[in-house]
């Protein structure tokens, strides 16, 4: 069956805030934190990760240090967790723009489980955000 075609999905340039809550021993109790990404760093952040097709909590927890850190918040508390909602929507942004695969499948112990891969376009969009490109040297015009 053919994945059908979404009109005006949001591309990986386009933004989105994230929110989440982390504890802050200082307070003695849970906080909110905030940090808008693009579709493109989201997807950067977790990629290489998801070579080793890991299970849904390893990929929100991934997901959600690496919007914590951003907030601005990392060094007040710990614990942060990304609102349960727009992880989930995060999930399936990723699917429709063909970039992972969520598969309920056994894993290694047995257990039945959520677990991310990369899809071939994932793989080479992978790449392009997450190597490191030849920086050239600026070019000398003339000598004095």
């Amino acid at each position: 069956m053919p994945n059908p075609k979404i009109e005006n999905l949001a591309a990986l340039e386009d933004k989105l805030e994230l929110r989440g809550k982390f504890y802050r021993t200082s307070y003695n109790s849970w906080r909110f934190f905030e940090a808008t990404f693009t579709w493109s760093e989201i997807f950067a952040s977790i990629a290489p990760y998801l070579i080793r097709f890991p299970n849904d909590e390893f990929v929100k927890s991934t997901l959600s240090l690496a919007v914590f850190a951003r907030s601005g918040h990392s060094g007040d508390g710990d614990q942060p967790t990304l609102n349960d909602q727009q992880f989930r929507t995060v999930a399936v942004q990723l699917q429709a723009l063909g970039l992972v695969k969520l598969q309920y499948t056994g894993s290694t112990t047995g257990a039945m489980g959520l677990f991310w891969s990369l899809t071939r376009t994932g793989e080479r969009v992978m790449l392009e955000l997450r190597t490191v490109k030849k920086v050239s040297a600026p070019q000398q015009v003339g000598h004095n």
